[in-house]
């Protein structure tokens, strides 16, 4: 296709055209290099095209001498652009497996974090109805003695002629047992009234039992208070405090005692009419039981002493042991 290059505005146009379409320029009969200015009407081929200045004018002036005899040019018509090809639509790629597996995980996790919790709390209740199941409350009354074992007491009978006067009574079980626990209780407290320790006072003239025990075990004590004696007026006044009758005819109330610490029994010495006798009892090591008249209370635990009283050349011990 023949095309001509505007000398101008340098814009490319066809040969049928008679001036460039965009500067007006007229189509030159013969190619020639570009004219300077010279007075005669014709453009400068300067840098910048028909954007100069000088080039404007000249065109302005040029257009406006040829328009009697040249057709106008043509309306420049704006240039348009190209739409842009249309590009596909990318295709949706399918959901990866990758983000279904890790759903799956995360779930397992969670049931197996959830199982974990509640294997550890059911661990701990169990540890602590475990605890608490074995926290008993404290006997108030008695411990179970040992299988077989067979309760008695350091007497069967108890004897009392004054109100007011004690005597203690010392359960013993067979085989030994330590930590049993021991209650006393008394049928008739009008007679005699006993404490936790075992101790009898005489309080009114009659008979009662006291009723020791310690777990399924019993054994019973009788108490007898004679106070007719002391009631009765004496005949003729005693010349002596105290009359002591015969030594062959005193019995020893205790032979062998075991008591703990700070726990009182009463020792005895009786004539055959089972009537205390006033004696002084001495202990052969000191420090491991006190002695208060008859009343002896042990001191020191895990030890062995002996208790005597001598009447008429003739010694009565008994052999204490604290617990």
């Amino acid at each position: 296709m023949d095309t001509i290059i505007c000398q101008v505005c340098g814009t490319t146009y066809h040969v049928t055209y008679p001036q460039c379409p965009v500067c007006g320029y007229a189509k030159p009969a013969e190619p020639k290099s570009p004219m300077y200015d010279s007075g005669n009407g014709g453009y400068q081929h300067v840098k910048g095209g028909r954007f100069s200045n000088e080039n404007v004018r000249r065109r302005n002036e040029q257009r406006q001498a040829a328009a009697p005899y040249a057709p106008s040019p043509a309306p420049r018509q704006p240039a348009t652009r190209q739409p842009a090809p249309r590009q596909a639509p990318a295709r949706e790629s399918k959901p990866s497996n990758k983000k279904g597996s890790n759903f799956i995980l995360g779930i397992i996790a969670i049931i197996l974090l959830a199982v974990l919790i509640i294997s550890l709390a059911w661990f701990i209740v169990d540890i602590a109805i475990e605890r608490l199941a074995g926290v008993k409350a404290p006997s108030i009354t008695t411990n179970a003695p040992n299988q077989g074992a067979v309760l008695s007491a350091n007497t069967t009978e108890l004897v009392f002629t004054q109100p007011g006067e004690a005597a203690g009574i010392i359960p013993v079980i067979t085989p030994e047992d330590l930590n049993a626990i021991f209650a006393f209780t008394v049928a008739d407290e009008s007679v005699a009234t006993v404490d936790e320790t075992g101790i009898v006072t005489a309080v009114g003239g009659g008979s009662t039992t006291v009723t020791i025990t310690s777990g399924s075990l019993t054994c019973d004590v009788s108490v007898v208070c004679d106070f007719a004696a002391e009631t009765a007026e004496p005949t003729e006044a005693p010349t002596e405090p105290t009359q002591k009758p015969v030594s062959t005819q005193l019995k020893i109330s205790h032979t062998d005692v075991t008591i703990a610490v700070k726990e009182t029994f009463l020792l005895q010495l009786r004539d055959s009419d089972k009537n205390a006798v006033d004696v002084e009892w001495v202990a052969s090591q000191d420090g491991i039981v006190t002695i208060d008249g008859n009343k002896i209370t042990g001191a020191k635990s895990g030890k062995v002493v002996t208790v005597s009283a001598t009447v008429d050349g003739k010694t009565y011990k008994c052999t204490v042991r604290v617990k």
